[in-house]
């Protein structure tokens, strides 16, 4: 899991900078070029790394495709340290959200750009979403999605919220959310040495 995500940081990456060298090349999946020697690709990986970055970001989900970098790395590096995978399983199901919600909002934001922000299923959602509530609509839906989503986190009383107890509120919330993720690490590094020495 660990060689995949960086091969594929590798391609992503490289994919930035080449899409439009490659893009004639690999629009339609033609997975027939991997043979054909003379066709020469931009992308730092080759042929491979062309077609495979190009599935990810135009068909895909766009920017937002780098989030399965770092969970691969993630469950990799736990697979070497043997931690169980249920501990990262919350940080998982929050990855794959924001993957959907930042692959339709930044294609949202940048959809005059030719370059595959949300890929095409930012695309797709955007349209229909954008047809269906109209580019005001979509911006207070934006608006609201990111307002609801601290507030959730925060939790704050609105009885007694000040402007320097918001601050304070959010400094709280990002120790703690530190602290948490440090006493989860600690807690399956100690399972683990457990478990080994038994």
């Amino acid at each position: 899991m660990m060689f995949f995500a960086l091969y594929l940081f590798i391609a992503f990456f490289s994919y930035l900078f080449t899409w439009r060298a490659d893009f004639d090349n690999v629009y339609n999946f033609p997975w027939r070029v991997l043979l054909d020697s003379e066709i020469v690709m931009e992308n730092w990986l080759g042929r491979l790394g062309a077609i495979v970055s190009n599935a990810f970001f135009f068909w895909g989900f766009g920017m937002p495709s780098f989030v399965f970098v770092f969970l691969l790395g993630l469950f990799g590096w736990a697979s070497v340290k043997r931690e169980p995978y249920k501990v990262h399983m919350p940080l998982l199901r929050q990855s794959f959200l924001w993957v959907l919600f930042l692959s339709v909002f930044l294609e949202f934001v940048f959809r005059n750009s030719q370059f595959p922000w949300g890929g095409a299923f930012g695309e797709s959602v955007c349209t229909w979403m954008e047809n269906f509530v109209g580019t005001i609509g979509m911006v207070v839906l934006f608006f609201f999605i990111i307002f609801g989503f601290v507030i959730w986190q925060i939790n704050p009383n609105f009885i007694d919220l000040t402007p320097r107890k918001a601050v304070s509120e959010i400094k709280h919330w990002l120790n703690d959310l530190v602290n948490r993720r440090y006493r989860s690490r600690r807690t399956s590094q100690t399972a683990s040495s457990t478990s080994n020495s038994t």
